[in-house]
């Protein structure tokens, strides 16, 4: 991943002449690991609410699949796998998604630190990485679960970035991130919920409904980069709607998706009420606020309300 015979240099590290070729070794080793942080950092949050919502999906059992309610020592075990499962197919995804020349453009403007624009490391260095990525990955899968899901989110990554179909049409954006994001929740359950564990009617509907529930909302994201993604020429929901009209229709595809939803799980009306005046709390918040940190909140809590909505399942055991 570094030149041969690149210095070291970073805020951690500051360049030392040191003989020792172990401690080059070392500080090479976390020279590396500290690139692999920063090329996923962005993704921290995804991958930790779908390791927690893998869990949930597992204890819902056979609400969502063939596969009986998980106990605690089961998801004890199988957890830490989902979490393995989960970064090494966001890895993939995001190495893709930042080795373009128009990412590394955009990245210089709202996202300076990662690797490429940083000089960190070289777009040959990404390329052969997420060469050798690919195949590890798929072969971790079939000892742990989800290859199928993996095989999906590679093909949506590829659709998504190396034919730019995230880039030129919003409306194909937002349908490849519902695919996108919902496949890496879907693979995270199975994983979770052990080898052998597939997904049935009702859970393949849910599975459709959450991804339908993305599609519609996941403009939200764009909000906080704007001035990149002019600048890049993306064509992305804010930029060709408005910000104002597209933050309304968001807003009001959280408190509809969030209804529908409940419907689906048939839950009670104290809960339905919960997560109406929530949706709406939300969705309000959305429209009002402005300025790059305010939106890059908006996304946050985005994620507290999907995930609100990934958990409805495990209604069936009360």
């Amino acid at each position: 991943m570094m030149a041969s015979g690149e210095p070291i240099q970073t805020d951690l590290f500051p360049q030392v002449k040191s003989n020792s070729s172990t401690d080059s070794w070392i500080r090479s080793l976390l020279y590396d690991a500290k690139t692999v942080w920063f090329i996923i950092e962005n993704y921290q949050n995804i991958i930790l609410v779908w390791t927690f919502l893998s869990g949930v999906g597992a204890f819902a059992g056979p609400a969502l699949s063939n596969r009986e309610a998980c106990n605690i020592h089961h998801l004890a075990t199988h957890i830490p796998l989902s979490l393995l499962w989960m970064i090494f197919t966001a890895l993939v995804f995001a190495i893709s998604n930042q080795r373009s020349p128009s990412s590394i453009i955009e990245d210089k403007i709202n996202k300076p630190q990662r690797p490429l624009p940083s000089g960190r490391i070289t777009e040959h260095g990404m390329r052969r990485l997420l060469c050798y990525l690919i195949p590890v990955t798929y072969i971790l899968t079939l000892f742990i679960g989800g290859s199928n899901i993996f095989l999906l989110s590679v093909v949506t990554s590829w659709l998504y970035n190396e034919l730019g179909a995230g880039d030129e049409n919003f409306y194909s954006r937002q349908i490849l991130n519902g695919v996108g994001l919902i496949g890496w929740h879907a693979g995270s359950v199975l994983v979770a919920s052990g080898v052998g564990t597939e997904f049935h009617t009702k859970g393949i509907q849910w599975i459709f409904l959450l991804g339908a529930a993305v599609t519609f909302t996941i403009a939200i994201q764009d909000y906080k980069d704007m001035e990149g993604d002019i600048a890049v020429g993306k064509v992305t929901n804010p930029i060709v709607w408005g910000m104002t009209p597209s933050k309304i229709f968001c807003a009001v595809m959280m408190v509809t998706w969030a209804f529908i939803a409940c419907w689906f799980w048939n839950v009670d009306l104290l809960v339905l009420a919960i997560y109406m005046v929530i949706s709406l709390v939300q969705g309000i918040r959305v429209v009002v606020v402005q300025g790059k940190r305010a939106e890059a909140l908006s996304l946050e809590l985005w994620y507290v309300w999907l995930l609100m909505l990934c958990i409805l399942p495990i209604s069936t055991r009360f």
